[in-house]
């Protein structure tokens, strides 16, 4: 973190205030309003200078709330301004610089290690904004209520958060600050049980960098450090859960990559896998548009092992319909040192799926939605077709399915579900052939 005296510094160059207009025989004027000695003064500001002059007023706040937090006046998560626009600063990796900012101009310094969601979008706000919780989980509004930024929008809280999340090692590197990696570090989990069951086991904790405000999705979650690894929890009804396991178990056991689950009361729990490289989630490539047609095209500038990769990932999201592989729960492993995606990453959140997705599993999937969907694309694609007809898929048998389900103490229909992934499996090697 800068030094109370860099920070002064900056203020001394800092316009304080607000900029306000007047209209005055029908024309409007500019001034910067400040108070001074108990008395509001005011500047006045020519109009082309208004932008500028907003933005160093903006940026005068901001450095007041990191001396307001170094001088422990308030929590450091309440004094976050929310027009963030117009700030100048580094994107790092690590304690590397890929891109900065000035006044909110980005300029490349290592593009090909830049997060991906910044190549595509070159806008600041935007990537802080995809770094924090949004309000649909309602323990997430509680936790902003307690640390007093409830009415700060997603980018403010990213980015006094530092614009950091477990899963990856860029963050926000303010001008001037003497801030380095190691000093952005979550070393707390002091806001585990508000995130995940509403309720602050300790009341006088103080603000603090938490991995809380930065987990996407809509079920209740919270990270956890056990033995020194971070796990990261989510709620949900036994069906969501068992499907979850089961998906996980399966996947792992026919060879399609994959998190690990533990079942643990009404939660499911999984170890960050991104201890090495950096998880960035597929909108960093597509936005919001999960369609087969966007993804394949866009995984396809990376060659051809990365798109059999995610035809697996599609495959068995067939196999065990999962209705739910939107481009925040799938993503791309990426090599910290040289930028270059590795793979896809592992198969995760899977709570949509199976007995979640359908309550009475049918007993036939000729018609089966999903896989009429997936042979859909299939046919209109003839690279992702001949990727799919070359593909080994992968096997198993009813006896697999029953040794996994041993380890299951869900009250659920075996012999259904044996019965619907041995059909599901069937129908999708059929599908192999004909395309």
């Amino acid at each position: 973190m800068e030094s109370l005296e860099d920070l002064y510094r900056q203020l001394e160059d800092l316009p304080k205030g607000s900029i306000v207009t007047k209209t005055i025989a029908g024309k409007r004027y500019f001034y910067l309003q400040y108070k001074q000695d108990g008395k509001v003064k005011s500047v006045y500001v020519k109009s082309r200078d208004v932008d500028v002059v907003k933005r160093k007023a903006d940026l005068r706040k901001y450095v007041q709330s990191l001396i307001a937090e170094i001088e422990g006046e308030s929590p450091p998560l309440a004094r976050c301004d929310k027009n963030l626009g117009g700030l100048s600063g580094h994107v790092m990796l690590m304690d590397e610089e890929v891109a900065s900012f000035e006044n909110g101009v980005l300029a490349w310094v290592d593009e090909s290690r830049a997060p991906l969601a910044l190549k595509r979008t070159g806008s600041l706000l935007t990537w802080l904004s995809l770094r924090t919780a949004d309000d649909s989980r309602p323990n997430v509004r509680k936790l902003k209520v307690h640390l007093g930024v409830e009415n700060k929008d997603g980018a403010s809280i990213s980015l006094i958060n530092r614009s950091r999340t477990l899963t990856d090692g860029y963050w926000f590197k303010p001008k001037r600050s003497k801030t380095q990696f190691k000093d952005v570090a979550f070393n707390s989990d002091a806001f585990f049980s508000m995130a995940l069951n509403g309720k602050l086991t300790n009341p006088t904790v103080k603000a603090s960098l938490t991995p809380e405000l930065t987990s996407l999705g809509s079920y209740e979650k919270g990270w956890k450090i056990i033995n020194g690894e971070w796990w990261l929890y989510k709620k949900g009804n036994p069906m969501e859960l068992f499907s979850e396991w089961f998906a996980s178990e399966l996947a792992v056991a026919i060879g399609v990559p994959s998190v690990f689950y533990v079942v643990e009361g009404d939660t499911i729990r999984s170890k960050n896998f991104a201890t090495y490289y950096n998880l960035e989630l597929m909108s960093g490539l597509t936005g919001e548009d999960d369609t087969y047609q966007k993804v394949f095209k866009a995984l396809s500038a990376y060659g051809e092992e990365i798109c059999r990769q995610y035809l697996l990932l599609m495959w068995f999201d067939c196999l065990v319909y999962n209705v739910d592989r939107h481009t925040e729960n799938m993503g791309l492993l990426r090599d910290p040192t040289s930028g270059a995606i590795v793979s896809l990453a592992p198969n995760f959140d899977d709570n949509m799926c199976l007995l979640a997705a359908i309550a009475e599993l049918p007993e036939h999937r000729n018609h089966d939605g999903m896989i009429n969907l997936f042979r859909s694309y299939l046919h209109s694609n003839e690279k992702a077709a001949s990727i799919y007809r070359a593909m080994k898929l992968p096997d198993f048998d009813e006896s697999l399915i029953f040794k996994i389900l041993e380890g299951s103490e869900f009250e659920i229909d075996k012999q259904r579900i044996v019965s619907f992934l041995l059909e599901g499996k069937a129908v999708l090697a059929k599908l192999q052939r004909e395309i």
